[in-house]
């Protein structure tokens, strides 16, 4: 189980990722993971809620992967 990405912003080291859960239970961002660095999130998303992902890396992430509590994973890409 994992939520829908609704869209995903990128400036600089910092990213700004929304996330939609449509499941009928919470989901618990819990890591978000870019060039072998490791972000602590700690955001529920309520079933049929929106939330925000906010994180900032030491470089310029290509790519964001969040771990979810669920087991599930998510590569978000930024081009």
């Amino acid at each position: 189980m994992r939520p829908t990405l609704i869209t995903a912003f990128r400036e600089g080291s910092s990213v700004k990722i929304y996330l939609y859960n449509p499941h009928s239970e919470s989901i618990k961002v819990l890591e978000a993971w870019s060039g072998g660095e490791s972000r602590d999130i700690g955001v529920t998303i309520r079933p049929r809620e929106y939330a925000v992902v906010n994180a900032t890396f030491s470089s310029t992430p290509s790519s964001v992967l969040l771990r979810f509590d669920s087991g599930a994973w998510m590569e978000v890409r930024f081009e």
